[in-house]
């Protein structure tokens, strides 16, 4: 079991837009199998804090940062599109068509 506040085995690095160092100190974090996990767990058990009122969602996307101790690494509006992206993602997975029994043995 994770531990409050420890980020899921994750990596950051410092990467330049043309690929280069880190002269410009941005911080990239590569999202893991295990902090995907995390984070989607967090977000179903947090549903209560998206209310639909003004600013709810950037502060529901902050209580989960810092619950995950992603909030020096990840922005709210990085973790909404990560959310959005995997939603599209498992809808997309949905619409695949199964393998036919002939094929599948």
């Amino acid at each position: 079991m994770m531990q409050r506040g420890a980020a899921p085995h994750s990596s950051t690095s410092s990467i330049m837009a043309d690929g280069s160092g880190s002269a410009c100190g941005e911080v990239i974090f590569k999202w893991t199998r295990s902090a995907i996990e995390a984070f989607i767990k967090a977000r179903i058990e947090k549903e209560r804090l998206f209310t639909g009122e003004k600013n709810s969602a950037l502060s529901a996307w902050k209580t989960i940062l810092l619950e995950l101790g992603l909030a020096d690494k990840v922005t709210p509006q990085q973790a909404r599109k990560k959310w959005d992206n995997l939603k599209k993602k498992y809808k997309a997975e949905q619409h695949l068509p199964l393998p036919c029994r002939c094929c599948a043995e």
